[in-house]
C-alpha cells in the first residue's frame, strides 16, 4: 500500500509506482503507456479528479498467486468488477509477439526514432542467422 497506494503523483517515477494514477490515467486517456506517465498528465484535471476518487484495499489474505480484483463502483451506484488470475506480462500469462512489438515500439522509438526502432527490431528477427552480434550492436547506436 506504501509503495503503490500515492495519489499524489509529481514524477514520472511517482506515477508509474501509484495504482490509483495508472487507473486514472487509463481511464481518462484510454490507455496508460509510456506516453500517459509525462508531466502533462499529472496536471490534468480530470486525472487528478479520478485520483482521488480512487481507493486501493490491500487483503493480508490474499498471496501472490491470488487473482488481482479491480471493483469500480459507478456514480449511480453500479459495480462493475473483474478479476485476472495474473497480471499480464506474467509468466502465465505472456504478452502476445505483436503486444511485444508494439510495447518495443513505444519504448524505443522515442530514443532511436521510429526508422531506428524498426532497424533493432529487425536486426533482433535475424539474430538467430546472424554470423555476428555486429548489425544489432549497429542498430542499437543512435548514430545510425
Amino acid at each position: 500500500m506504501r509503495q503503490l497506494g500515492k495519489q499524489d503523483v509529481a514524477t514520472t517515477l511517482d506515477a508509474q509506482m501509484s495504482l490509483p494514477y495508472s487507473f486514472a490515467v487509463a481511464l481518462s486517456a484510454g490507455r496508460a503507456s509510456p506516453a500517459e506517465y509525462e508531466d502533462r498528465w499529472f496536471h490534468d484535471d480530470r486525472v487528478r479528479d479520478l485520483v482521488s476518487r480512487i481507493s486501493i484495499v490491500a487483503d493480508a489474505q490474499l498471496g501472490d498467486e491470488s487473482p488481482k480484483e479491480v471493483e469500480v463502483v459507478t456514480r449511480g451506484g453500479q459495480r462493475l468488477a473483474g478479476s485476472a488470475p495474473f497480471a499480464k506480462g506474467h509468466p502465465r500469462n505472456p504478452l502476445s509477439e505483436q503486444e511485444i512489438a508494439e510495447k518495443f515500439e513505444q519504448l524505443a522509438s522515442p530514443v532511436l526514432r521510429p526508422e531506428g526502432a524498426a532497424r533493432v527490431r529487425a536486426a533482433v528477427r535475424s539474430l538467430e542467422d546472424a554470423p555476428s552480434l555486429e548489425p544489432l550492436m549497429a542498430a542499437l547506436s543512435v548514430h545510425s
